[in-house]
């Protein structure tokens, strides 16, 4: 900080540098793209643990009708054939998934299924997962991608805390 008395008026210059590189970090920079993995990672987790506890059976998507069992050879998992709309949403870092795409956004990031084909239909992940989730033809209504969890938002809120206080650090602000 600089404070000139060297005429009638006292002024003071405070220098913001290391706070524009901060919030620079965090909105642009290495930082941005951490938060974003961190958002997508976590919600991975979520969406790939739900998917197993539901197509398990015994949640909000309807069990199999019987017919359906009989032609999976007296298997009862829902939505699992090969197991490539549950694989795709294995949470890994850094590594992009078959099937699933992200992006950032003004308010955080957007998940969902992308335009791969998928091995098993010949459909494209998103057209699979959009028969599911509105119920469409003989299908009943199974959402495969939901908003998450409050444990996800706050696991999501303390993973960017960390990273943000890491370049803090990294800036030599703390």
């Amino acid at each position: 900080m600089i404070i000139n008395l060297g005429n009638e008026y006292s002024t003071v210059k405070i220098d913001l540098t290391k706070l524009s590189q901060y919030i620079r970090s965090l909105t642009k920079g290495d930082g941005q793209k951490l938060i974003i993995e961190a958002m997508i990672f976590r919600y991975k987790e979520y969406a790939f643990r739900r998917f197993l506890q539901l197509s398990g059976g015994g949640g909000e998507w309807p069990p199999l009708a019987a017919s359906t069992i009989r032609k999976k050879r007296g298997d009862s998992r829902i939505l699992i054939a090969a197991g490539n709309l549950r694989d795709s949403l294995i949470p890994v870092r850094n590594k992009k998934n078959t099937g699933t795409v992200a992006y950032p956004t003004n308010e955080g990031v957007r998940f969902g299924f992308s335009d791969e084909t998928h091995p098993g239909s010949g459909k494209s992940f998103r057209e699979l997962a959009t028969i599911h989730t509105k119920g469409r033809g003989y299908n009943p209504k199974r959402v495969v991608i939901d908003e998450p969890d409050q444990k996800t938002l706050d696991t999501i809120e303390q993973d960017v805390l960390k990273i943000a206080f890491d370049i803090k650090r990294k800036l030599g602000m703390t």
